[in-house]
């Protein structure tokens, strides 16, 4: 059996090893052995080298040592120093940090240690760290191979693959790209038990992650990510969900695919894929095959814009103040409409607009789904199916401001229902999904 103990020993009893199997020959000593740890020649891998030191000093200063990984240790009679066996770079960032710090050696051949000088780290020369001390040298190295052999057979630890480390980065609040979109698929009802069990059991998601930086991925799926990195579509769910899946499936069966080692072999992949797997919408969330009938139907140029913005009803407003009387007048429209739903004694309401497909107009204010049905608007009183209504007809690129407005409108005028100020019953059952339909298409158009 092995003979260990867990001893505290002061930072400059441990001595970094000069015959770490990271160094391709065995050094004459420890500050030789520090120096090796970023390479001797500033190249690439020396900057790459700096820059983790510098990083696991930083998060040692911070957190202090990892509890669970003490540093292992061997007492070398001759030189009466405990010899580091396991955490050679941990050590020698501490040593830096506070032995060895503005060492005229060190400095000479690690050019950009002084960053690492210049950490303050949470402990000092007195305290001492807590080390698994060996006995014998030969056990100690064992354990050495079991911990950095990767998982050897089972006998050593087994790392993390991408989607696990991804799933632990987002946990802790530093999700990326291909995590949100790999979630987005998981969670949704419509994913089968076949592709679930293939995310599940195949190491895939770098590919998905090349896919992503892709110029065409965006064209092809009309996806973006926001600054937090969540998913922003301009097709509906169903869509989006219908794309992502199949693009996912055809990664994983690698047979379509390529491996998308290369941008070729996705855009190869994209021209061969049927229409139904791309995006339906264009950049502005219309319908394709709305928005090329819109564009033949249109003969004029943009500097006659103008003389296209008008409203269902055909009333063309004069000038932006025009705009902003209509706004004002629909406000106090909209306080007389609330008082006859409380019962008040004003005329009773005039019948509600029918709620219509959208027109073939390519500059309509919002889009909710291709096609309207009652379902949908449960969640919204008849106020609310009238508001809509008007926003649908209006053209958001002439005027943005009454676009907000009425926008901002419903939302209130569904607050308000849902904190039971009309006498309408609300059901919300369907709002946070048609609320959250509406506010990403919001931010996809930039409002």
């Amino acid at each position: 059996m092995n003979k260990t103990t867990r001893q505290k020993l002061a930072i400059d009893e441990l001595y970094i090893n000069p015959d770490n199997y990271r160094y391709i020959e065995s050094l004459d000593n420890e500050i030789e052995a520090i120096i090796a740890m970023f390479n001797k020649i500033p190249n690439k891998k020396y900057d790459k080298q700096m820059k983790e030191m510098m990083n696991l000093a930083y998060d040692i200063s911070r957190d202090g040592l990892n509890p669970f990984e003490f540093p292992i240790v061997w007492y070398d009679e001759e030189i009466q120093k405990y010899i580091v066996i396991d955490g050679n770079r941990r050590i020698t960032c501490i040593k830096l940090m506070l032995q060895y710090k503005n060492n005229e050696k060190i400095s000479t051949n690690v050019p950009d240690v002084g960053k690492i000088y210049n950490i303050k780290p949470n402990i000092d020369m007195s305290q001492k760290i807590e080390c698994i001390v060996y006995e014998n040298l030969e056990e100690a190295k064992k354990v050495l191979s079991k911990i950095h052999q990767d998982s050897n057979d089972g006998i050593g630890r087994i790392r993390w693959d991408a989607q696990v480390k991804r799933r632990a980065n987002a946990r802790e609040g530093n999700k990326d790209r291909t995590f949100s979109i790999i979630e987005f698929v998981k969670n949704n009802s419509l994913i089968s038990e076949e592709l679930l069990n293939k995310m599940n059991s195949n190491r895939w998601s770098s590919k998905l992650e090349r896919v992503i930086g892709f110029a065409k991925f965006k064209t092809i799926y009309n996806i973006t990510f926001n600054e937090n990195n969540d998913i922003q579509y301009l097709d509906d769910c169903e869509q989006t969900f219908k794309m992502l899946s199949k693009l996912i499936s055809d990664i994983i069966d690698n047979v379509a695919t390529n491996n998308f080692r290369l941008k070729e072999d996705f855009n190869e992949y994209i021209e061969k894929l049927p229409d139904e797997y791309k995006s339906q919408v264009n950049k502005d969330g219309i319908a394709k095959q709305d928005s090329n009938e819109s564009e033949e139907s249109n003969d004029s140029d943009d500097s006659n814009l103008k003389d296209d913005c008008v409203y269902s009803t055909g009333d063309k407003p004069e000038n932006d103040s025009s705009q902003s009387s209509k706004a004002n007048i629909e406000d106090k429209d909209d306080v007389k409409n609330e008082k006859d739903l409380d019962g008040g004694s004003a005329e009773e309401p005039s019948a509600p607009k029918k709620i219509t497909p959208h027109s073939k107009n390519a500059n309509v204010a919002l889009r909710l789904s291709r096609e309207y049905t009652e379902q949908e608007y449960l969640c919204l009183g008849e106020k609310g199916k009238q508001i809509l209504a008007e926003l649908e007809s209006l053209n958001y690129n002439c005027y943005p401001q009454a676009a907000a407005g009425l926008c901002r409108s419903i939302m209130e005028y569904t607050a308000k229902l849902w904190m039971g100020e009309f006498s309408e019953e609300f059901n919300g059952n369907q709002l946070a999904t048609y609320f959250g339909k509406c506010v990403n298409m919001l931010r996809n158009k930039k409002y």
